[in-house]
């Protein structure tokens, strides 16, 4: 458990004690009972500020409630000093793995306790989830290269019924139809999707909008949301140095794909002017090349959850090039024998 994990652990259940005017002493230790966070809300009896830890203590070295111990008379003087009162959890994952535990101490009730500690231990998942999807922007040099800040929370995707990770490596082939996506939504906001490739070195920053969607209420409900760009599937192509042709080697890491969810601030917004849909030249004239956080100053947009991941060549590539090259009437992106010189790409 990292300090970042506890302390939101104990702003959750600090919340909770709040909601029933209940001051606690809340204390997160790890699986090898290293103290990670402790806090003593105002007005909490100073007794609740050992006794917290040593729930946790006793949830930390044995992963079940501290309660629990009240059925082995003397157990508590084990391993120094550890409880067998109530309001004690171990942290455990949905795939039964022990990563800690919390102890809550200072309501009138036992049942008070665990109830408080209860809304953390649930949110294990979530908490360490969230983490793995931040430090990956910053650990594979995402942030500050392209973005400036690791989008604050994830942005849940999958093609094909398959999870994307940050840093996956996805195929055109799994990505022909649009992704699944879900995030944290909040009652009453609506919000805008982007998927952009930000690799394209010539664009000098700028990306190309592979899907834009605004006035979305969340996840489910994307397709009634307003397609400014309709969705064009990801893919990766590479010239040949001597542009005698396209590279077609397979399976390497092409362009990173970015996948992100704004929050629209003022409510509904009205992108009549970044439109582009359809099959025509817009998709090669550049009204597909823009800055995503110029469309967010300009439309008033908080950036609220983002994935990321990386496309590749694979023969699915063939098929878009030949649909863009039917588009824009020009061969797309050079001429290339048996790929967009067919009478199907004409």
């Amino acid at each position: 458990l990292t300090s970042d994990q506890g302390l939101e652990m104990i702003r959750l259940s600090m919340e909770k004690a709040t909601e029933l005017k209940t001051p606690v002493t809340i204390c997160i230790r790890d699986r090898h009972d290293n103290l990670v966070a402790h806090i003593r809300m105002k007005n909490a009896i100073l007794g609740s500020v050992d006794l917290a830890c040593q729930k946790a203590r006793s949830s930390a070295l044995f992963p079940a409630p501290s309660g629990a111990f009240a059925a082995f008379p003397g157990i508590e003087l084990s391993n120094g000093i550890i409880s067998n009162l109530q309001g004690g959890l171990p942290l455990i994952t949905s795939d039964g793995v022990h990563v800690g535990s919390i102890g809550v101490s200072g309501a009138a009730a036992a049942e008070i306790d665990v109830e408080i500690a209860q809304v953390a231990a649930d949110k294990i998942d979530s908490l360490l989830t969230e983490s793995c999807y931040l430090e990956k922007w910053t650990a594979t040099g995402e942030v500050p290269t392209k973005l400036a800040m690791a989008p604050p929370a994830p942005l849940y995707m999958s093609y094909n019924n398959k999870n994307v990770l940050p840093n996956d490596l996805i195929t055109s082939e799994d990505m022909l139809e649009k992704p699944t996506l879900t995030w944290d939504t909040e009652s009453g906001a609506l919000y805008t999707i982007f998927i952009i490739d930000f690799g394209i070195e010539r664009l000098e920053g700028l990306q190309w909008v592979h899907w834009l969607v605004t006035n979305v209420k969340d996840g489910a409900s994307v397709d009634q949301g307003d397609e400014v760009k309709d969705y064009v599937p990801p893919f990766y192509f590479k010239i040949k140095e001597d542009f005698s042709g396209l590279d077609l080697t397979k399976g390497t890491r092409g362009h990173d794909i970015l996948a992100l969810v704004y929050k629209q601030k003022t409510g509904q917004v009205d992108m009549v002017d970044e439109r582009q849909v359809g099959c025509n030249e817009g998709l090669g004239d550049g009204s597909r090349i823009d800055d995503h956080v110029a469309i967010a100053e300009k439309y008033n947009l908080e950036l609220v959850a983002g994935n990321f991941f990386f496309s590749t060549y694979t023969d699915a590539t063939n098929d878009l090039l030949c649909y863009f090259t039917k588009c824009t009437g020009e061969p797309f992106p050079i001429p290339a024998e048996g790929i967009n010189d067919g009478a199907e790409c004409q």
